[in-house]
């Protein structure tokens, strides 16, 4: 996308503590994809005690608690404390292109999208594709109290899960695939006086379930397209 459009663009990297030296030497070892190493910038995000279902916080170790990544919220947190976003104010970024590393054929950078989300004023912007049926494992975007948000798929009910409007189409079909746009100084607004989003219970597979941030899918005012 840099040569395409003829600028150099930032990426920042977002790990956990347990895979944040792995990540480091891989892209070392890659010599960071042909990109210039002082445009990719690493950064953790920050962990919370997980808990079992019946509230016990749970232990590692006999002398130390089992931890995990503070969910998709913290990286709104992780941008600020690590100096992401100040270094992106360095350069002059005003807009983020969000996505995760579990999206292979991602579309970063998308001009169409980042243009619409631009001349819209939004704070927040997220893309969105019809689920393919109604429990599929994909967020769901809805609006709450006139509030654009994301109920995992986990939290919504069978009852809404299948709900059709009169067309036949699913009312709650709009699958949220992780994709945002985001302004820099909305993740700058989150953040200070301490960080605003509310927090989410994520029963996980297995014996640990823990408590993360409710995250950029209920950060409040935005569009989605």
């Amino acid at each position: 996308m840099g040569e395409r459009y003829g600028r150099e663009i930032a990426f920042y990297i977002m790990t956990s503590p347990q895979n944040d030296a792995a990540t480091r030497e891989f892209w070392e070892k890659n010599n960071f994809f042909g990109m210039k190493a002082s445009n990719v910038m690493f950064f953790a995000q920050e962990q919370m005690p997980a808990f079992s279902f019946d509230g016990k916080v749970l232990l590692q170790a006999k002398d130390s608690l089992a931890l995990s990544p503070n969910g998709h919220g913290g990286s709104l947190m992780a941008l600020w404390k690590s100096g992401a976003i100040s270094d992106m104010k360095s350069r002059g970024v005003t807009q983020i292109s969000y996505f995760q590393v579990d999206n292979p054929i991602v579309r970063c950078v998308d001009p169409l999208f980042i243009g619409l989300h631009d001349l819209d004023g939004a704070q927040m912007s997220s893309k969105m594709l019809t689920k393919a049926f109604p429990k599929e494992r994909v967020g769901n975007l809805c609006l709450i109290d006139g509030k654009m948000s994301v109920i995992e798929y986990s939290d919504l009910s069978d009852e809404l899960a299948e709900q059709r409007l009169p067309s036949g189409e699913l009312r709650f079909r709009a699958g949220s695939i992780a994709l945002h746009a985001i302004r820099v100084d909305f993740v700058e607004e989150v953040n200070k006086g301490g960080f605003g989003l509310p927090f989410h219970r994520a029963e996980k597979e297995g014996r640990v379930h823990r408590f993360g941030n409710g995250g950029a899918d209920q950060a409040g005012p935005g569009r989605t397209r």
